[in-house]
């Protein structure tokens, strides 16, 4: 095994030849205007997340504020989370990420104005309880992303066309949060939007959610200062997940989310940053409507994987929900 320079860190790197891309197999599909009345395309259904061992959760705002519980397997809806005492901000609901404890996590989207809010549930079954809120002096909760367990949870939130993000932490471990602003600073990075904590270091990652680059940048978490990964080219690009990987250091999917109506050619892809340049797995199905894609131009968008199911599933608003079969072993558990 040899290693090589990656961010300023050494990381290991097996002397294998790179493997073909792989093409993903559909476990299931359902397109916007189908079988889930609330998945429309009216640009509302902007989160998703996978409950450790449970739900897939949708987080939508029309025709009410909702969470929805999908089938894993099939998306058929199996039952809502209770939103009871859920208000506020711009959009009540926004997204929703799960921690690997199980406890469920929720945002509002917040402008100036208005506030932003965190909601928690300890499960899929109890109800929620606000977190933390802020009075909002930008826009607030277009990226939300958790991070460890209990007392070392944290967050980071972004902003569409925010140059700064949010990183809130309970330094105490007592259930109070606190949060601080930073400015992300690495060449070439604009237009901020998605974020994803590093499942192997206390580093983030941010990308923004339009173009056709897949480059993908990496900070320290105090530092804000962070460096460029060119992972490769994907057709309209946006939203990441990183999970750890058994034969790689991780793996890092990415949703297309930026298009206009009737334009085709967008898949899922995962990328491997010890191989870039091409994608190690796309979908086999592209992604947008049938007919040609409903215009997703705010670059909404969401990326999941499931490591006990050894799954991949993709948001692709006003267009399609989406799970895909990894081959086995290909995530670390």
């Amino acid at each position: 095994m040899r290693r090589v320079a990656l961010l300023g860190l050494l990381l290991p790197v097996l002397t294998l030849a790179a493997p073909a891309q792989t093409n993903l197999e559909p476990l299931f599909r359902v397109n916007a205007d189908g079988s889930l009345p609330w998945f429309r395309t009216d640009s509302t259904t902007r989160g998703m997340a996978m409950a450790p061992g449970g739900s897939l959760l949708v987080a939508d705002r029309e025709p009410t504020t909702a969470i929805y519980r999908l089938d894993p397997a099939t998306g058929r809806q199996i039952g809502t989370m209770n939103m009871t005492g859920v208000s506020g901000g711009t959009f009540a609901i926004n997204k929703v990420v799960a921690a690997d404890d199980g406890r469920i996590y929720a945002c509002s989207m917040g402008m100036t104005g208005t506030e932003f809010k965190i909601y928690s549930w300890a499960n899929e079954s109890a109800n929620p309880v606000q977190v933390f809120r802020l009075q909002a002096n930008a826009r607030w909760g277009d990226g939300f992303a958790v991070g460890g367990v209990g007392g070392a949870t944290r967050f980071i939130v972004t902003g569409s066309d925010n140059p700064e993000i949010l990183i809130i932490e309970d330094p105490d471990g007592d259930g109070t949060f606190a949060s601080r602003t930073l400015t992300p600073s690495a060449p070439g990075i604009t237009g901020i939007q998605e974020a994803a904590w590093d499942p192997r270091s206390g580093h983030f990652w941010l990308r923004q959610s339009t173009g056709g680059s897949a480059n993908a940048f990496r900070f320290h978490p105090k530092t804000a200062v962070g460096t460029g990964v060119t992972m490769g080219t994907a057709a309209g690009c946006g939203a990441i997940a990183l999970a750890r990987a058994a034969r790689e250091e991780f793996l890092m999917a990415v949703s297309p989310a930026f298009f206009r109506d009737g334009e085709t050619g967008f898949r899922g892809l995962i990328f491997a940053p010890s191989r870039p340049g091409t994608a190690v797995f796309q979908t086999s199905q592209e992604l947008q409507n049938p007919g040609g894609a409903a215009a997703n131009i705010n670059g909404s968008a969401e990326s999941v994987f499931d490591p006990v199911g050894s799954r991949v599933y993709f948001l692709v608003a006003n267009n399609s929900i989406t799970g895909w079969t990894l081959p086995a072993g290909t995530l670390a558990r």
